[in-house]
């Protein structure tokens, strides 16, 4: 709720969970972040809800108000959200480790092994060795790298075929 910047509102008309909240804040805010009305679920509805005549909610007043707090919200550009560049500024150690897990990728030219076969430890050695240059590779610790892959479910290799060793030498990679 505070990352949509939502209050809670007694009597709301909406739950998000056991907190009631504004439903009328909650679009607002949504039209902020998306600059449309087209890409806001449900706000089509909330509108007709405020405008039909049998509606315990109607009131010309308060549909009046909305709509015009709804202009302001798309003309503001304060709060207008940009999606991330995902394949550059978002952090790809998980992806790589998914896409690499059981096949032979190549990473920014660099071939690596499938990462199934690799030690906890030797997949850390290995992720620092390597010439990634949109990932954050090098600031994964062993514990963060081990947490990430039983989240994913990910299942290695049994324990005697697995790689201990890693190392760089010439630009090639070793494993042992």
């Amino acid at each position: 709720m505070q990352a949509l910047g939502l209050k809670p509102k007694p009597g709301g008309g909406a739950a998000f969970g056991n907190i009631p909240i504004d439903v009328e804040r909650f679009f607002l805010s949504k039209v902020e972040a998306a600059g449309t009305v087209f890409a806001v679920r449900g706000l089509l509805a909330f509108i007709k809800i405020l405008w039909e005549t049998d509606s315990p909610y109607r009131s010309e007043v308060r549909l009046n108000r909305f709509l015009i707090k709804l202009g302001r919200a798309l003309a503001s550009k304060r709060k207008r959200g940009s999606l991330p560049d995902w394949l550059h500024r978002v952090d790809q150690t998980e992806r790589f480790i998914v896409e690499g897990w059981c096949e032979r990728i190549i990473v920014d030219g660099e071939k690596w092994p499938p990462l199934c076969f690799l030690t906890t430890p030797a997949l850390v050695r290995f992720l620092r060795l390597c010439k990634v240059t949109h990932c954050k590779l090098a600031r994964k610790d062993a514990r963060t790298i081990e947490r990430a892959i039983q989240r994913l479910g990910l299942v290695r290799v049994p324990r005697k075929a697995r790689i201990k060793q890693v190392q760089k030498r010439s630009g090639q990679f070793v494993l042992a």
